[in-house]
């Protein structure tokens, strides 16, 4: 890939990111406003939108459904406060804001985003090439099938097998 197409998808990934920690925010302020009180729905669509809606996952799980994703905000039993909740929706939260500095990192920083490229366009290389050779393999019969110590080479260079199978199958 160009280094284009990796800066997109790294753009892409960032809105993302930064779209989910928005939203962890809004329930934040949620929840803080309504004092950690269970949700009713009148309340919950008012301030957060028509889409949203409060769920009890399994017996024990407390979720709230907000624009396309689920924010879990507690647990059954457990005490509805800020630390509780910033733990249970870490992922959307400080994971969220993590993962968009990291982003950042390697879009302001050339060097940084010039080796990540040459790094999966290596990898890219070498996946077909061993693609490649595991056609051959099977195309001249060298496979365990037709190869009697086909295990025995593998181990020698220490790939398991069904790391082969896993590539074979993937095309």
């Amino acid at each position: 890939m160009k280094k284009s197409e990796y800066k997109k998808l790294i753009e892409v990934q960032l809105q993302k990111e930064q779209e989910d920690y928005q939203r962890h925010l809004d329930i934040r302020a949620f929840l803080i406003k309504t004092n950690f009180a269970l949700p009713n729905k009148r309340t919950l669509k008012k301030e957060l939108g028509e889409d949203a809606e409060y769920k009890l996952d399994g017996s024990s799980l407390r979720k709230i459904w907000y624009k396309g994703v689920d924010h879990l905000i507690g647990w059954t039993g457990s005490e509805m406060n800020l630390s509780n909740f910033d733990r249970a929706d870490s992922c959307h939260g400080e994971g969220a804001k993590k993962r968009a500095g990291q982003l950042n990192v390697i879009l302001g920083n050339d060097k940084r985003l010039n080796d990540m490229v040459k790094v999966f366009n290596d990898l890219e290389k070498a996946m077909n090439a061993i693609k490649n050779a595991i056609d051959v393999i099977d195309d001249d019969e060298f496979d365990s099938y037709h190869n009697p110590i086909y295990y025995e080479i593998l181990e020698k260079m220490g790939i398991n097998s069904r790391t082969i199978s896993n590539i074979k199958y993937e095309k």
